[in-house]
């Protein structure tokens, strides 16, 4: 699978840097999960391979990954159930009911970072996190409510990671480990967030210690 080395590195690195950083004062880290890929989604009747983000986003100073697009199975929907785990350029989906619902809005944070943003979860909130250097200008959340906004705290904390996106717990139903495949042997884990609104973000994992903890518990 292309992506599972370079996420295991990545993971095991990235873990490292967000315990270490001023951004997870005071709180408990659950788990670190990068993107390294598209996302598909199903949001209503509509199906994306690969999920191209709309409505207001931050700024990257990264450059496009250019990935290759997923298969001609996966972007016609030609499978029966989660098949789609097999494509090598896929590292998760997203299942929601409409545009503006928090999956949707996660994933499409995560997208903009060009596998540089992380999704981070800890016993407070669940964040997309992007390195101070990487991005441009202030955060969605900075833009829309023109406060002193916490990413404008975090850079006069001199953290090294900035918030791009963050929903407290409050608004999580649950966060567990699934298993998508259809072949023993060869299955894929992922964690799945059930946000309030009844949408799911599912991306691929290779936890670094075997268990993926629950932030709500």
């Amino acid at each position: 699978m292309l992506i599972s080395l370079d996420v295991e590195n990545q993971t095991r690195l990235k873990t490292v840097e967000v315990e270490r950083s001023e951004w997870l004062s005071g709180q408990r880290l659950a788990f670190v999960r990068v993107s390294l890929g598209h996302f598909l989604a199903l949001i209503g009747d509509r199906f994306e391979a690969p999920r191209v983000p709309t409505g207001e986003l931050p700024k990257t100073k990264v450059k496009d990954a250019g990935l290759p697009l997923p298969s001609d199975v996966v972007r016609e929907r030609a499978f029966d159930l989660d098949e789609w785990v097999y494509d090598p350029t896929v590292c998760g989906r997203v299942v929601a009911a409409d545009e503006g619902d928090l999956a949707v809005r996660c994933a499409d944070h995560l997208i903009t970072g060009q596998g540089k943003a992380l999704l981070v979860g800890t016993d407070r909130r669940q964040a997309v996190v992007v390195e101070k250097d990487d991005s441009d200008g202030v955060s969605t959340m900075g833009r829309v409510f023109g406060v002193f906004t916490r990413d404008e705290a975090e850079r006069a904390a001199g953290s090294t990671l900035l918030t791009w996106w963050e929903v407290d717990n409050r608004q999580v139903r649950g966060v567990e480990s699934v298993v998508r495949g259809r072949l023993v042997g060869n299955l894929r884990e992922f964690t799945a967030i059930t946000f309030a609104d009844g949408s799911v973000l599912e991306v691929y994992q290779t936890p670094v210690d075997g268990v993926v903890r629950n932030p709500m518990r």
